[in-house]
């Protein structure tokens, strides 16, 4: 059975990747807008920099919503008892 302490640190480490993932959510939101409606670009450079940009934000969305799953399922574990 894990201690009440590790049960706290996962609620924690929850809590973190809750709000890196907003974070980083909000961000990509914030560059789909620019290319929506603020960055008309007749500059191939500039309009592959963005667009790169976006990929990496959509792969970093991925990243910490796995992360937060991991965290979740470690959490909802340690509840029922299960030494994690």
């Amino acid at each position: 059975m894990p201690s009440q302490q590790r049960i706290n640190d996962l609620k924690n480490y929850v809590e973190q990747w809750e709000s890196a993932l907003v974070q980083i959510t909000e961000q990509r939101e914030t560059l789909l807008d620019i290319q929506n409606k603020y960055f008309i670009l007749t500059d191939k450079a500039s309009n592959d920099w963005l667009q790169q940009k976006i990929q990496a934000a959509d792969m970093a969305v991925l990243s910490h919503q796995k992360n937060l799953t991991i965290m979740e399922t470690l959490l909802w574990r340690a509840q029922s008892g299960e030494n994690v």
